[in-house]
């Protein structure tokens, strides 16, 4: 007996259930069942920015008993989300924890000076963070404020020591804002992660911190940041001499090392050349060196994971758990590997599935109305399998060369093309007014590319065998009123509106959205909404071209038509885990990834999430293809929730 379909209706209602589990769940998690209270908060800066804060306030924490803070920062194409594992766990210890967005990502405004030079005198808004905090929330005692980052937030982490290092020992940078030498440290603890200080950086930190450098044993971008020691992996902290250095800042002589200093006229840094470390002393990785109470104690963290693990990893959320347990107190002392954050990822992943689950029943809701009931029509037959020697050989090549290609074209559409010869401005980080992020800068060039190529190998195929053997346009579900592709384009819209306003949802109501890792759809502000303009006909072309392939040239006869569909999944997304998969395999047997010149490595963690957004939307374009017999619905739909879902979680090199 046939199994009954379930109708578009409950599909809906099943997907709203896995978003509201998803938005309750979520939320208990990370105010520890509501002794944790989160305020969303925008804070002006002095210079006229404008800094988005998710403040994570424990009960406790009162006028009457001030808690220790710690402020938080994400990295390089990121939001403060991914930092929720720090605040979750630090908050459940006690810590009030400031996340922040920051200047040029997520919700905060752009800058007012060039974003390179916000990044390197202010950390993009956390030097003037802490200062807000210090001086203004009473409830956080101002003697026991740490800071903390993940990559660029570890950097800005370093820039803020900088910065009072600067006034600390009187230095002036070479076009160093008036203001920026003016910072008194207002910090007693800093843990650096996925990011390891320049020379001149480790020579200028301020006394008085306690300092910790948590820097993965696999980092990608291990080889322009430390030194490689002959006989050991790259980033092997026991015997880096920048290790050594860090440490013999505060504990003089606890390993050989000649370190000869002197101010560089051009940029007004104390830089340090080193020499005659002796690798048979060893770094002892998470070992307190100096002291917690004088302010001396520098640690070294060297964990078995990568640059993108690091934020997503137990093992680095106990050390920074422990870290700012002993270094400003934790007023609720919980064992430092007792951890609940996982918990919430999956709540969020839940939601995520709703997410995606919701866009085709909606559609599918809506074309029952009278106004797109003309889009239901039955696709057609799939095309017969290739039976002759010349058909079989072409489907094979094709499906060979568009399995291959999307991974083979990454780095030199991003890093040849992209970012070497179109958006070249390195002062703005490979972006322009237009288009001002540089992630999905790279994503549409990369998008564009395989589409031309995809066009082209089509093309190729159909004259050297498909005409031959039949296939004509007629066939390719190309052919309807320009009224439906009308229709097409406004129900997708209205489709991607209605499951968009889930996450404004989740986000409102219960300060959380739906991702998992580095595969997010959150809530932005209408000012990078309003980016999806300027991206989406690009995404519009790709997502075109795909719907067309999946559904006209490799829709064939199988007995089982999710079969054909999986082939369709797996042709889209192997060539991208290929690529990952090289990289990730070379780096943890060699200790240096495949692809790390001129920052390639970046071009990984861009492209990751777009894997399970090739996945899914694969799925999409075959689901609406069989509802409509075209290949609009599809086309429209996934390009407008990828370019949504690009700009709403990349970075913005934005002014204000």
């Amino acid at each position: 007996m046939k199994q009954k379909k379930m109708k578009p209706i409950a599909w809906v209602a099943v997907s709203l259930i896995l978003i509201l589990v998803s938005c309750i769940g979520a939320s208990l998690i990370q105010t520890d069942f509501g002794s944790v209270t989160i305020t969303d908060v925008r804070l002006p800066m002095p210079d006229g920015e404008t800094l988005r804060v998710l403040v994570h306030r424990p009960a406790a924490a009162t006028p009457e008993n001030p808690a220790p803070a710690v402020i938080t920062s994400h990295g390089y194409h990121a939001t403060l989300e991914t930092q929720d594992i720090t605040s979750i766990e630090l908050a459940r210890r006690g810590f009030v924890v400031f996340n922040m967005d920051t200047y040029s990502a997520g919700s905060s405004s752009g800058t007012t000076i060039p974003y390179n030079d916000s990044r390197s005198y202010y950390g993009l808004g956390m030097l003037q963070l802490v200062d807000y905090v210090h001086d203004n929330i009473d409830y956080v005692d101002p003697e026991r404020i740490g800071i903390t980052g993940h990559s660029t937030g570890g950097r800005n982490v370093a820039f803020t020591l900088d910065a009072y290092g600067r006034n600390e020992h009187g230095l002036d940078y070479a076009g160093q804002p008036d203001d920026a030498g003016d910072y008194e440290t207002k910090v007693s603890s800093a843990l650096i992660l996925a990011f390891f200080p320049g020379h001149y950086l480790l020579n200028n930190m301020p006394s008085g911190v306690n300092v910790g450098i948590n820097f993965a044993r696999y980092d990608e971008g291990t080889t322009v940041q430390v030194t490689k020691v002959d006989g050991y992996q790259w980033p092997d902290m026991t015997v880096s001499p920048e290790a050594k250095f860090f440490i013999n800042t505060t504990t003089p002589g606890a390993f050989a090392l000649q370190a000869d200093a002197a101010v560089d006229p051009q940029t007004g840094h104390n830089d340090v050349t080193l020499s005659g470390w002796d690798n048979s002393e060893k770094v002892e990785t998470g070992k307190y060196y100096g002291s917690i109470e004088d302010g001396t104690m520098r640690v070294v963290y060297n964990p078995p994971t990568s640059h993108q693990w690091q934020f997503f990893s137990k093992q680095n959320a106990t050390i920074t758990n422990q870290f700012f347990m002993d270094t400003l107190g934790a007023p609720n002392p919980i064992t430092a590997d007792d951890q609940v954050w996982f918990w919430k990822e999956v709540l969020n992943a839940v939601g995520l599935a709703g997410f995606f689950l919701l866009l085709i029943p909606l559609a599918t809701l809506l074309m029952q109305t009278p106004f797109f009931g003309t889009l239901l029509q039955p696709a057609g037959p799939a095309r017969p399998a290739p039976v002759t020697a010349r058909g079989k050989a072409v489907f094979a090549v094709s499906l060979i060369l568009l399995a291959v290609l999307p991974g083979l074209t990454v780095m030199p559409a991003f890093s040849d093309i992209a970012y070497g010869m179109i958006f070249t401005n390195a002062a703005t980080n490979n972006s322009t007014d237009f288009f001002p992020q540089p992630g999905p800068n790279a994503i549409i060039v990369w998008a564009v590319l395989n589409a031309v190529l995809a066009a082209l190998i089509f093309a190729a195929g159909y004259f050297i065998d498909g005409k031959k053997s039949g296939d004509s346009p007629s066939k390719w579900g190309l052919r309807t009123s320009w009224a439906n592709v009308g229709k097409s384009l406004l129900l997708a819209f209205i489709v991607m509106v209605c499951a968009y306003s889930t996450v404004l949802f989740a986000d409102r109501f219960f300060k959380t959205d739906f991702r998992f890792w580095s595969f997010a759809v959150r809530a932005a502000d209408g000012n990078i909404l309003a980016l999806w303009l300027h991206y989406v006909p690009f995404m519009l072309v790709f997502w075109l071209v795909t719907s067309f392939m999946v559904n006209v040239s490799a829709r064939v006869q199988t007995k089982k038509p999710w079969v054909n569909t999986a082939m369709c999944v797996v042709v889209n997304t192997i060539g991208l885990i290929g690529l990952c998969a090289v990289q990730f395999f070379v780096l943890f047997t060699t200790g240096v990834a495949a692809f790390y010149v001129n920052r390639a490595w970046v071009n990984i963690c861009l492209i990751i999430p777009f894997i399970p957004m090739m996945a899914i939307g694969t799925v999409v374009l075959r689901k609406a293809y069989q509802r409509t017999g075209t290949i609009y619905l599809g086309a429209f739909l996934m390009a407008f929730i990828s370019t949504l879902v690009s700009v709403s979680t990349a970075n913005a090199i934005l002014f204000v």
